[in-house]
């Protein structure tokens, strides 16, 4: 074939490929856009969720920057919130019984009131925040504000509303610090309350069984009538449950006004299945946020659910927990028994050796290691200490003890102004 009719064919292939390569690319996007859309049809990621219909998208549900609840019940809202929160130390004092405030105390109260006001005014004034619920970055309202302190304090953390600012976002960092600083000593606090409650119960059920106990040995005169009544002491009280089931009680009827609220407000739109995964994971501190309030009201009633809601669950896992000590202890205390019943045997205690006989400090010891008060070195250093002091026929002078206690107390007066130098 001639050169000159070669160009014409090879121009004419080269064509024909170009638009094949192009005919080949525009199917290759219809099917792309038709495979996308039956993904959508098909694909479990896509379809109803077996629980019910998709959570609208948070950008469809836009927040005012002006709140339509009148402001009185704005204000009445807030400082019904803040009151609620910054009563924990008068709750927590009626609670322990303390009745000089501390100066601890009072540092405390002021800081908790200082960061709720604060924390009230620059959020709805000076700060700025974001969310997918906003039209524009801009400070919170009072209701917002609350909703979001709410979160804060109680670690549930949703997400939906956000500091916008580089600087809003280090100061919110470090006003979270601050907070929970506050509030964990005030838990703190309220634990150690719990606890000392808890034994005082403890005790006081012990000591009347052993009141019936001795009662029974002396009404009875048989033989075995004192025996009984040492063991009946000994033996440790059955754990209560009925302190758990209070509990669990008790947050389930506040799990299921959660629920009832935010299926069958109006605006909140949350199937039951939603609703039960969004309390339990809003109660809980966890605070995924795929399901936040969407309404003004949902708000209100979130921030102090959120209070309410979280207290219950920790009285549930404490009540758990102390149960469960309980139950371990009744199991374990007969195999304390038989250890301290061996090791007076077997006169570890400095008894006379080959005796038969248990005085009444080998009984006391006795007791406490049975009853896993105290363990057999910390009772032996107990006893080391009183031999420190010299006694005489196994007595000490009281005026000993107080000058020891007193040379104790300056000694630790000491140490403490020297750490603080």
């Amino acid at each position: 074939m001639p050169i000159a009719m070669k160009r014409p064919v090879f121009a004419l292939l080269v064509t024909l490929a170009l638009c094949g390569v192009d005919s080949f690319v525009s199917a290759k996007k219809v099917h792309s856009q038709t495979s996308a859309m039956n993904t959508q049809d098909t694909d479990p990621m896509f379809v109803e969720p077996e629980g019910g219909t998709p959570v609208t998208p948070v950008g469809k549900a836009r927040w005012s920057a002006t709140s339509s609840v009148p402001e009185w019940l704005q204000l009445f809202f807030a400082f019904s919130w803040i009151g609620l929160v910054g009563s924990i130390p008068i709750i927590i004092r009626k609670l322990t019984g303390t009745k000089p405030q501390t100066k601890t105390q009072m540092g405390l109260s002021v800081g908790l009131w200082v960061t709720l006001f604060g924390g009230l005014y620059l959020f709805t004034n000076v700060i700025l925040f974001q969310s997918a619920h906003f039209d524009t970055v801009r400070p919170l309202t009072v209701v917002e504000c609350i909703y979001l302190m709410s979160q804060m304090i109680t670690t549930v953390g949703y997400g939906d509303i956000t500091p916008a600012k580089p600087r809003g976002q280090v100061f919110i960092g470090l006003y979270v610090i601050g907070s929970l600083f506050v509030i964990s000593m005030f838990i703190s606090q309220l634990s150690e309350h719990l606890a000392k409650v808890a034994a005082d119960y403890e005790e006081k059920l012990r000591e009347k069984m052993l009141e019936n106990a001795t009662r029974a040995a002396s009404e009875n005169a048989e033989e075995h009538a004192s025996e009984n009544a040492v063991g009946d002491f000994l033996q440790p009280p059955v754990p209560d449950k009925s302190k758990f089931l209070k509990a669990m009680a008790m947050f389930l009827v506040l799990d299921i006004i959660f629920v009832a609220f935010f299926c069958l407000w109006p605006g909140e739109g949350k199937t039951l299945l939603q609703a039960i995964y969004m309390s339990i994971i809003t109660l809980s501190t966890v605070g995924f946020g795929a399901f936040t309030p969407v309404t003004e009201s949902g708000m209100i009633f979130g921030a102090f659910m959120m209070l309410f809601g979280s207290a219950a669950l920790v009285n549930v896992v404490g009540a758990f927990t102390e149960l469960m000590m309980q139950s371990h202890a009744y199991e374990l205390r007969e195999e304390h028994t038989q250890e301290a019943l061996q090791k007076l045997k077997e006169n570890t205690w400095g008894g006379d050796e080959g005796k038969d006989q248990v005085s009444d400090i080998e009984f006391l010891r006795f007791a406490l290691i049975s009853q896993n008060l105290l363990k057999d070195r910390e009772v032996e250093n107990i006893m080391k200490a009183f031999q420190s002091l010299r006694p005489v026929n196994g007595k000490i002078p009281l005026a000993v003890l107080e000058a020891a206690v007193k040379h104790d107390k300056d000694h630790q007066e000491s140490a403490e102004s020297l750490a603080g130098k």
